[in-house]
């Protein structure tokens, strides 16, 4: 009888390594217990990282814009590139260099065997009590910091660039589920680029303490974290000098205004692609090209996606953007700091004030692209998003976009029940399912 029953454990101990060491090398981060599987294996130089910022302080409003628009203040920002007049000569001087002026590519949607995850992450409900494997995630595995130049996405979370201890009763890395989403659903459509969140609050505990949408949020191999510190953030940059501290805390809105300045100092630092945290991302980003911005309506240019290459024009647009804020910062008004800011640049090297005037032709190798593209559903007309008897309707209008921004300002306060069938469910569930199955009962 002893032999049997030793016999039966060492079975017992051989089968359960097999399953773990099977789990992990074949159904890889697919499943709940393997999440961590390729951040395990990933190595330092990856420069992979993720950014996201938070989800209630994203999603400007349709608000006329505010701020100061005469020739004056124009001329001033045109001084930093040109001391002369920016005649349409010194226009093109500016970006002589730009490599490519051309039309952008006609949008397509992403490759249809690109790999796509499974819709559902957590375990069947016959493995529900099974032996899991176990894995340990260290923060140093998905910290890097983004390349300089680099083609990434990225995305910022700033509720703690004034106050650290925003979090501290909170364990691991914390981030909304719709902010997590966002993240998730850049990183699905888009495999090939680095995905980055970069962060403010400290990481209390440890990595693997994070709740478990934001551990299958991390499961993306093309998903990287880098901390900000906004002491060290400024240094060598155009704002060194500026009081960024003192002056987002004398604003109204100081959480908007500080990811309002921070998405085009980390554009200006790195270049790439800053996306606000409240959208789904549809397809490939691939096809748009470099050096754009989205037009909120035929009227109104938004800041919640931007897209600066390193080279101009793109360096250019970033460097006045930034000359911009220091000159103009107004923590009264809602829209100078964030949209009306690349609105007055654009203006100024495009020649011209009318959106739909603004091609790459005229504005020297930096495109504005229509609704849409980012923007089908303005903010007046948020609540389609939540309305299950408005579903159908919804979801054809944002077909053929690039990305859904779902304008979180408005509707922080709506919740989504998981399994719903309204349009933001179903983009949800389909664009970041990771995340969508395993945030708990509502998203």
């Amino acid at each position: 009888m002893t032999r049997i029953i030793i016999l039966a454990a060492f079975s017992f101990t051989l089968l359960y390594t097999f399953a773990c060491h099977y789990h992990t090398t074949v159904t890889g981060h697919f499943g709940k217990s393997g999440f961590l599987t390729n951040l395990l294996t990933r190595n330092g130089t990856d420069n992979k990282s993720q950014t996201n910022s938070e989800i209630i302080e994203l999603g400007y409003t349709n608000e006329l814009r505010e701020g100061s628009h005469d020739e004056s203040e124009l001329k001033i920002n045109a001084k930093e590139i040109n001391p002369e007049k920016l005649t349409e000569t010194n226009r093109v001087n500016i970006i002589e260099n730009t490599s490519d002026q051309s039309q952008p590519s006609k949008m397509t949607s992403i490759n249809e065997t690109t790999p796509v995850p499974a819709t559902q992450t957590t375990f069947p409900e016959e493995n529900h009590g099974a032996a899991r494997c176990q894995y340990n995630l260290e923060w140093t595995d998905v910290h890097t910091e983004p390349v300089r130049g680099d083609n990434h996405i990225i995305f910022l979370e700033t509720r703690c660039v004034l106050n650290d201890s925003r979090t501290i009763n909170q364990s691991g890395l914390i981030i909304h589920q719709r902010g997590a989403c966002a993240v998730e659903s850049a990183a699905k459509m888009n495999p090939n680029t680095k995905i980055y969140l970069i962060y403010t609050c400290s990481i209390n505990g440890r990595l693997e303490d994070s709740p478990e949408y934001v551990k299958q949020m991390l499961s993306y191999s093309n998903v990287r974290l880098w901390k900000l510190d906004i002491s060290d953030y400024v240094k060598d940059t155009p704002m060194e000098n500026w009081d960024f501290t003192g002056k987002v805390k004398s604003s109204k809105w100081p959480l908007f205004h500080s990811s309002d300045i921070l998405r085009y100092l980390t554009l200006w630092k790195y270049g790439g692609t800053y996306l606000d945290q409240d959208f789904v991302i549809l397809k490939s980003l691939d096809a748009l090209g470099r050096n754009y911005v989205g037009a909120q309506s035929p009227g109104y240019i938004a800041s919640g996606a931007l897209d600066f290459a390193m080279d101009t024009p793109g360096r250019t647009v970033a460097h006045l953007c930034l000359r911009d804020i220091l000159r103009n910062f107004q923590g009264q008004s809602w829209a100078q700091n964030g949209p009306a800011v690349i609105t007055r640049v654009l203006e100024l090297i495009c020649g011209t004030k009318t959106i739909n005037e603004m091609t790459r032709k005229e504005c020297l190798g930096f495109a504005v692209y229509p609704q849409n593209v980012f923007y089908t559903i303005p903010y007046q007309s948020w609540a389609l998003l939540f309305d299950e008897s408005r579903t159908s309707d919804t979801m054809k209008k944002v077909e053929g976009s690039y990305g859904v921004h779902v304008w979180n300002k408005m509707n922080s306060e709506k919740n989504i029940d998981v399994g719903s069938k309204s349009a933001y469910s179903l983009l949800a569930e389909k664009h970041c399912p990771r995340v969508y199955w395993n945030c708990g009962p509502t998203f």
